[in-house]
């Protein structure tokens, strides 16, 4: 759901759905002006994935963000950030530096290119 801050009203109720092999919409969100970042860190057996709204027409088709190299129970999505030129994806049991070990990836805000993949914590 979309919520003006300053006046505690809801914008819009996004519905964020059907999700790819079920789950849940709503893990973590963000916005900008321009666009709102929502995570669904249950979707496709808790691969997870992401979904970026226009803003200015929550009408539009999101653009879904979801790695290939995701893994069942990585919970890419469980939380998300965005700042004016990039959006941040947590993937909080991540497993390429060990059991859930967790990562961070990063989108460009124009594009949606991943600019970071698998941004780990130094060990």
């Amino acid at each position: 759901m979309a919520i003006n801050f300053r006046s505690n009203t809801i914008i819009k109720n996004l519905r964020v759905g059907p999700l790819s092999g079920g789950g849940n919409g709503g893990g973590g969100g963000s916005s900008e002006p321009s666009y709102l970042a929502v995570g669904a860190f249950q979707a496709n057996g808790a691969k997870g994935e992401a979904y970026i709204y226009d803003a200015t027409d929550y009408s539009t088709t999101p653009t879904k963000l979801a790695p290939s190299e995701l893994e069942t129970g990585d919970k890419f999505g469980i939380s998300v950030a965005a700042t004016s030129n990039q959006i941040v994806v947590g993937a909080f049991s991540d497993d390429d530096l060990g059991s859930s070990a967790g990562a961070v990836y990063v989108y460009d805000e124009l594009t949606y290119l991943l600019l970071l993949q698998n941004l780990h914590h130094p060990v």
